[in-house]
């Protein structure tokens, strides 16, 4: 199968998609579709970058185009850049595995949503539309180019091989309900942008959060957790009991050991393999992005009032 050319910001999975939609296997059954590309059959999650399946369809685009660098390729056209703050520094290609439990810890929407007035757009310039890999952004609610709600459906929890222009007027608005959420739009995409343009700025602001903390050291259970569980219920407190609810699973489902995302973020637990998910350090610095001197210049608190 020949694969279509990725648009911009387009996910690596609508790129397959469109390839089929395009080719003489459109009416290819799905696990017939799998068997012939030689791919496990698994579901196209949007937030589940490093999974085998999403590996093995970059390498086999990068192997028809290889004018982007590998970790250039990973940030534009999969949902890798929020999880920069999880890799090695400069290492966006040094993917361990991923747990199913990492991938469930945010509570978030985690499936698939599109902008409209993208959708629409592109439809008449290009003749289709596409899925963005940065409307899969942890928590992202609103696309970052129109500041337009981004749409999505029960039934898009998994991709199902359509295109957004389908979706038009069968699609659900998502809602922004509390202030919190409205801030966390212009805090992710903006970040995100950052790692981009620099995968050492991930690493500079991890560095800026222990001398906010002033932490100079490895943190350990014994010397550190109480002072560390003091500094979350701070944290709780700034950022109130619905922020958790709405962005960790733990208190999502009311669980009765809750987790403390400060001290998931804080302490390398050495016996955990493969990659931590982001949120944790994701919400320690949205929590402490006003007293970082690291985000001076990354996030510009006018973003909602601009389009691009």
């Amino acid at each position: 199968m020949i694969l279509e050319t990725l648009q911009q910001d387009e996910h690596v999975f609508s790129g397959l998609v469109r390839s089929k939609l395009l080719s003489g296997q459109r009416n290819m059954g799905e696990r017939r579709w799998f068997n012939h590309l030689e791919l496990a059959n698994r579901k196209l999650h949007a937030q589940a970058p490093f999974s085998d399946q999403c590996t093995e369809i970059v390498q086999r685009y990068r192997a028809h185009d290889a004018s982007k660098a590998e970790h250039e390729f990973w940030l534009e056209h999969t949902t890798t850049a929020p999880w920069v703050i999880s890799l090695d520094q400069e290492n966006t290609s040094a993917r361990g595995r991923l747990r199913a439990s990492e991938l469930t810890s945010f509570a978030g929407h985690r499936g698939w949503r599109f902008c409209a007035d993208c959708a629409q757009k592109e439809r008449e310039m290009l003749g289709f539309s596409y899925w963005h890999s940065s409307h899969h952004y942890f928590g992202a609610m609103i696309c970052a180019k129109h500041k337009t709600p981004l749409f999505t459906h029960q039934k898009l929890h998994v991709h199902d091989y359509s295109l957004p222009q389908e979706w038009l007027g069968k699609a659900e608005e998502m809602v922004i309900q509390f202030e919190w959420q409205l801030k966390w739009q212009s805090f992710i995409y903006q970040l995100c942008e950052a790692f981009k343009a620099d995968l050492t700025l991930a690493t500079r602001i991890k560095q800026n959060v222990f001398e906010l903390l002033e932490i100079d050291r490895k943190v350990t259970y014994y010397f550190d957790k109480e002072r560390i569980n003091a500094l979350f219920k701070e944290m709780y407190s700034d950022l109130g009991e619905n922020f958790f609810v709405e962005m960790i699973r733990r208190y999502a489902n009311g669980h009765q050991y809750v987790s403390n995302p400060l001290w998931l973020a804080l302490h390398e637990d050495k016996s955990f393999q493969g990659v931590r998910s982001p949120i944790y350090w994701l919400v320690t610095i949205f929590w402490l992005r006003e007293k970082l001197s690291t985000l001076d210049g990354v996030i510009n608190h006018e973003w909602h009032s601009t389009t691009n």
